[in-house]
């Protein structure tokens, strides 16, 4: 509905251009039944590939947000795979800076570990979250007094860390990519027979207490030393000592072997550590989150390229035949035969440039308003997830600046440099 008053904006300014595209600018205002439409579908093409990309971006910023990862990023676990054979294969395929074997607590068989817990820490009462203890789903009343509680910050599915990893401090780094005074100092508490945690609010004067259930049913709890890393993060487990599993009266078995990398490894370095290590070892790689490279973004984009070569070119066509009389015009006071392009060259660019404009800040608006209606509607809901961050989409602009740059070379190339001249029969 806007478009054609914003043609005739764009041509009142026209008056301190050069010739060529104040002529262009006033037909396209002069022909704005022509050009509205035009530069409406070229807005409409853009609006939506702008508006698509800035939301495309904004949650791959979220779920990079979200992603918690197992190991440092690049480091490798091997499992299925004798320690003897993995120290050597990684050494000769792999940049390696250390090798390091993991065990795990036993707390059974190895077929029932991945659903006991008999070693792990809770959080005080006084930090607990009520509405973890309601019946689920919440109602909205409680999930608004959810999202207002500071207890219920984040997403507390759970009140407790369970004991997964026996490690001594060597095993540390590899594990969690804690560099510095903050590795130096994990160590030595599970040196001192502690253990090594991400979250502050189980940690009481230094040490935590440990609940712990033996295979044969006995119960107790015992308090051991504790280290809150500062430069990593371990979301669900903590880190145990040798010495704190042991006066827990527990035992521990081989789980897997991490290899820390100076650098995330090729494929074709990890292909050749498979060959090395042979069937039955399962290797996996942390790997950062990946985000963009969005193929609908680039067929968005080349539809919207398309709509801007199609109604430049239409629009450019009619102004053309109805300025055939300003051609002659200029044809007989001496223009040169170059004039004809740079007027073609600007008329496409009035339509494609304005429709394009229009679109970005279009999309843009768009985009913005419905992520942050987004946002407010997480804001009063809980578990509460990362809000989607207010991004400009770079690459989607990147891609739709190119429509008018085509459709202005295109006009300028394929127009004839001619100017018509008319002479009077008789």
């Amino acid at each position: 509905l806007c478009t054609p008053a914003a043609v005739g904006l764009l041509a009142g300014a026209a008056g301190r251009l050069p010739l060529a595209p104040r002529i262009a600018l006033r037909d396209t205002a002069r022909n704005r039944a022509a050009a509205a439409p035009a530069v409406s579908a070229v807005l409409a093409a853009v609006a939506g590939c702008v508006a698509l990309g800035a939301y495309l971006d904004s949650a791959d910023a979220r779920r990079t947000a979200q992603h918690e990862a197992s190991l440092p990023v690049g480091n490798l676990a091997v499992t299925g795979a004798g320690d003897a054979a993995v120290a050597p294969a990684a050494r000769a395929a792999l940049p390696v800076r250390a090798v390091v074997s993991i065990r795990e607590v036993a707390c059974g068989p190895a077929a029932e570990n991945t659903v006991q817990m008999c070693a792990m820490v809770v959080l005080p009462e006084r930090l607990r979250c009520p509405q973890i203890r309601l019946p689920q789903p919440l109602s909205r009343a409680d999930q608004r007094a959810a999202a207002r509680d500071p207890r219920c910050a984040g997403t507390p599915y759970s009140e407790i860390l369970s004991a997964r990893d026996v490690a001594g401090g060597p095993a540390v780094g590899p594990l969690t990519g804690a560099t510095g005074a903050d590795l130096d100092r994990a160590a030595a508490v599970l040196a001192a027979g502690g253990v090594v945690l991400a979250d502050e609010r189980y940690v009481r004067s230094g040490a935590v207490t440990i609940e712990y259930t033996r295979p044969t049913g006995a119960a107790g709890e015992v308090t051991v030393p504790a280290y809150v890393l500062r430069t990593a993060s371990l979301p669900t487990s903590f880190i145990i000592s040798p010495g704190a599993l042991a006066r827990l009266g527990l035992t521990a078995r081989p789980s897997r072997v991490v290899i820390d990398t100076t650098r995330p490894p090729t494929q074709a370095e990890l292909d050749s550590f498979r060959a090395r290590l042979g069937e039955g070892a399962s290797v996996f790689v942390e790997r950062a989150p990946q985000g963009g490279n969005n193929p609908l973004l680039v067929l968005l984009g080349a539809v919207a390229g398309v709509i801007a070569l199609g109604a430049a070119g239409i629009a450019t066509g009619l102004a053309a035949a109805d300025g055939r009389r300003d051609l002659a015009t200029l044809a007989a006071v001496g223009a040169s035969p170059g004039v004809r392009r740079l007027l073609s060259l600007s008329q496409a660019g009035a339509i494609a440039g304005l429709g394009t404009a229009l679109g970005v800040v279009t999309g843009l608006v768009i985009a913005m308003a419905v992520l942050a209606a987004l946002n407010q509607t997480q804001a009063v809901s809980w578990p509460s997830l990362p809000a989607y961050p207010l991004l400009v989409p770079w690459a989607s602009l990147a891609v739709v600046v190119l429509g008018p740059l085509v459709a202005m070379l295109g006009a300028g190339l394929l127009t004839r440099s001619r100017l018509p001249v008319e002479r009077r029969a008789g």
